[in-house]
């Protein structure tokens, strides 16, 4: 057998019992002690499950330094028996009292196929030597007579191996990796049998990291490739048609046979989702259906459905493949096989409430039952409160969707709630405050959403004049803080002069509008509530300040209100 000289063996070693001494601590008074070498069992028979633990250990005697005084170095020799140490190992201990040198199964198993390029079940017969060599005194060399004993080494067997991808039921998911069968006597062997689905699928070592893994050879489809690290190519094994499915390899020898077995693809699972279930369009939180015992690709579900959409996926990973709504009946599934495979229906649920959800996957069968019985009347509903005035509000039902009812115009200074009724006995909502604006309000029957909307009058408005800065500048004008509860109040809060004020409400333009005074230089002390105009309306009138000092002014935009607060 070919054999090499191997004497960089730090990473091999590197488990190896050995300690050493330092110069001061060492002995130097050997005597005349023999050099012999000795090995702890004479037939070791490596094993892969007893890696970390020792196999076996030479250990030899310190030898002579002949009175020198002088320190001793060695070197063990270890090669195939009859070869004479033409190679093998030489390993340079040097000069220690520590005479003891200890491998594990696994390190003698590596050193055994890098050195000797050892198989499986073949027993090796070795010889060892150490020499002994006194420093300064080269005449003085020492060997030990030569001990022969025999290694059987084993090939490295993988004890785990999974199944991840698109194709496989538990996806890409490491936690849900799909554990492939060691066959019992074909060393690295491994088969599995069961239902994939269209999509892509390689194998790990570990379900804690992507890496290592036998990914598909770029060049034979029948091979696989080992994947050290992220950086190597990443090509997967591509199961085109839904089915069931035999998979048997060897990561020795690296051949794959991917097999299908024909007969009904039964589908281990399925999930509901869209916007009409609890957990939305998430893969993650997709609402588990149950499989039907007697019924082969049966599931059913029963439970709490939102006004939205839905369909079915067939695995937690990936949007596709999936079941969705048939075009031309709503009572029948449609199989997309990905984002390109036809138009993507939805089964629209109309309003919220219990439901049970029956598919058959072979049939394509689908039925949803409302099971909260007769739909509700919801012909008309009300807005009544304080903020709709002393007569209950109407709200329009929307043509194009008999669930949504609107009301678009004006509401009080108050609070308004929902009802079915305009006297108020089947109210639905939870109350809204309102301050006296134009709102566009929108109720969902089916999911019982209520929306308010302001509408904003002017977005922004200022303060500008004497009273403000000594001049009517644009750079030196005060925006006011618009109110967050009520959008057409705007405030304003610090220091004004004596002089003359008004409030632009569109930036940099002096023909622009402004909120004016009903006269020009109308008289403002340390309080004023009054009405403010469009200049469009009233000209250029402006308020005049006759005390200066910290004010609050507050400006109504809709009610084209004004109320000065000195503090």
């Amino acid at each position: 057998m070919k054999t090499k000289i191997y004497i960089a063996l730090t990473a091999l070693l590197a488990g190896f019992v050995f300690n050493s001494c330092t110069s001061d601590e060492m002995e130097t008074d050997k005597g005349s002690e023999s050099l012999v070498l000795s090995v702890s069992s004479e037939v070791v028979e490596l094993d892969q499950l007893m890696s970390d633990r020792e196999a076996f250990h030479f250990a030899w005697t310190a030898g002579s330094n002949y009175g020198t005084d002088s320190r001793i170095s060695y070197v063990l020799e270890m090669d195939l028996k009859g070869n004479n140490f033409a190679g093998g190992l030489k390993k340079d201990i040097g000069a220690t009292d520590s005479r003891i040198l200890a491998f594990n199964h696994k390190e003698m198993n590596d050193l055994l196929a890098e050195v000797w390029n050892s198989s499986l079940d073949e027993t090796l017969e070795f010889e060892a030597r150490v020499t002994a060599a006194v420093l300064g005194h080269e005449e003085f060399t020492q060997v030990s007579p030569v001990v022969t004993f025999k290694l059987t080494p084993y090939i490295e067997r993988y004890l785990n191996l999974w199944m991840i991808g698109g194709a496989t039921v538990g996806g890409w998911s490491l936690d849900n990796a799909t554990p492939m069968e060691s066959i019992e006597d074909e060393p690295n062997g491994f088969v599995w049998e069961g239902v994939l689905l269209s999509g892509e699928l390689k194998f790990v070592l570990q379900k804690t990291s992507f890496v290592p893994s036998f990914n598909k050879d770029g060049e034979d489809e029948n091979k696989l490739v080992y994947r050290e690290s992220d950086d190597e190519p990443d090509e997967k094994f591509m199961i085109s048609t839904p089915g069931n499915y035999r998979i048997k390899l060897n990561l020795s020898t690296l051949d794959i046979e991917i097999t299908d077995l024909g007969g009904e693809m039964v589908y281990p699972n399925l999930w509901m989702i869209g916007s009409a279930t609890t957990g939305g369009w998430s893969l993650d939180d997709a609402t588990k259906m149950t499989p039907i015992a007697d019924e082969p690709n049966g599931f059913v579900w029963e439970g709490e459905l939102r006004t939205g959409e839905l369909k079915f996926v067939t695995q937690q990973s990936d949007f596709y493949p999936s079941f969705g709504r048939d075009g031309s009946d709503e009572n029948k599934l449609i199989y997309r096989q990905d984002e390109n495979d036809g138009p993507d229906n939805k089964f629209n649920i109309k309003r919220g409430a219990s439901y049970r959800v029956k598919v058959n996957l072979n049939t394509l069968d689908i039925e949803i039952t409302n099971l909260d019985g007769e739909e509700p009347d919801n012909s008309e509903f009300w807005m009544i409160g304080t903020a709709a005035g002393e007569t209950p509000i109407a709200m329009t039902k929307d043509d194009s969707n008999p669930e949504l009812f609107t009301y678009n115009g004006e509401l009080q200074d108050g609070t308004f709630r929902i009802s079915k009724d305009k006297e108020g006995t089947e109210v639905v909502t939870e109350e809204k405050q309102t301050y006296k604006s134009k709102y566009v309000v929108t109720f969902n029957v089916g999911s019982q959403d209520l929306t308010v909307e302001q509408i904003v009058v002017y977005e922004k408005v200022w303060a500008m004049g004497e009273a403000v800065s000594g001049d009517f500048a644009w750079k030196n004008v005060k925006e006011l803080t618009q109110s967050n509860s009520n959008k057409n109040e705007f405030v304003y809060e610090g220091e004004l002069g004596t002089g003359q004020i008004k409030f632009p409400l569109q930036f940099g333009d002096y023909d622009g509008l402004f909120f004016v005074a009903e006269e020009d230089n109308k008289g403002v002390y340390d309080e004023f509530t009054g009405s403010c105009y469009l200049s469009s309306d009233k000209g250029d009138n402006k308020w005049y300040m006759n005390n200066a000092g910290t004010f609050k002014v507050t400006i109504n935009t809709y009610k084209k209100e004004i109320h000065f607060q000195k503090k």
